[in-house]
């Protein structure tokens, strides 16, 4: 019986060092061979959006505060082209955008970085925040390959069987809810850790940060303070919202949580006025 469990281990241990080794090559691929996305636009003054749902636009997907804002820019420009990417992806949290965006910088070669991330490794499902033994165990074996994997594949199956029992559920719907109480400590979880990596990665590649809060989460009073810590630029959107406190019905989607075309417009237009008094397009 002992033996068999080694064997079972020993072949664990291999299938996951084949696995990050396949990961590396992977890493090693965008950093020497990757060429820029198809729409890759030399000439213009290229800004990167990162983030999750609220930063893909979700409900209003390709009329998002990225899309606005690129529309914003191009109105008021006079003879410089801007070219907005959206990188926003439903559900993810701010160690899954941080994992991939050195490869997003290395491919768009943004000038201007705008982050807006956080906010999903607050909820019940990501609560854990590494305190106690227990945690750091659950952890640890969340971060083998090997167990990605198999979510991963639960995923795909899991999605198949969805689709084809004609069951439409978003990935917001699933793990968002509105005004999620604190869960995690920020200052002492991985949030900080992962933005002050993306930070970091845009000014060593010479390009600038523009930080942002959502219009409610318990994330933006760090976000806010981070901003201030690292002195880069911040684009208060829980402030701009709360003037707009008496019309928020009306800029709120039906999930009750996610902007609509109007909120998001809000949003554009806020760090349009945030990019030109910091000047960061100069």
């Amino acid at each position: 019986m002992l033996n068999q469990i080694k064997k079972i281990i020993f072949v664990f241990l291999i299938i996951e060092l084949i696995l990050r080794g396949a990961i590396a090559l992977y890493t090693l691929y965008y950093l020497v061979i990757a060429k820029p996305p198809a729409d890759f636009e030399k000439s213009a003054f290229r800004i990167l959006c990162v983030g999750e749902s609220t930063a893909l636009g979700h409900p209003v997907n390709g009329n998002g505060y990225p899309e606005q804002l690129e529309r914003l820019l191009n109105q008021k420009a006079s003879g410089r082209k801007y070219k907005v990417y959206n990188l926003g992806v439903c559900a993810i949290t701010s160690k899954e955008i941080a994992r991939h965006f050195y490869k997003n910088v290395i491919n768009y070669k943004p000038h201007l970085a705008i982050i807006l991330a956080g906010h999903n490794d607050n909820t019940p499902l990501r609560a854990c925040a590494s305190k106690g033994l227990t945690c750091l165990l659950v952890n640890s074996l969340s971060n083998l390959k090997i167990i990605k994997l198999f979510n991963f594949s639960y995923e795909i199956v899991n999605g198949l069987i969805n689709r084809k029992l004609e069951i439409h559920r978003t990935y917001s719907d699933i793990y968002l809810s509105y005004n999620v109480p604190n869960y995690i400590d920020w200052e002492g979880s991985d949030h900080r850790k992962n933005l002050e990596y993306m930070i970091n990665v845009a000014l060593k590649n010479k390009c600038k940060i523009l930080l942002c809060n959502y219009f409610q989460s318990g994330a933006n009073s760090f976000l806010r303070k981070l901003a201030v810590e690292k002195n880069i630029p911040f684009c208060d959107n829980e402030k701009v919202f709360e003037e707009y406190r008496g019309l928020s019905s009306d800029l709120i989607s039906e999930d009750d949580w996610h902007p609509n075309a109007k909120g998001y417009a809000i949003m554009a237009k806020n760090l349009y006025e945030i990019i030109v008094k910091n000047r960061l397009t100069d």
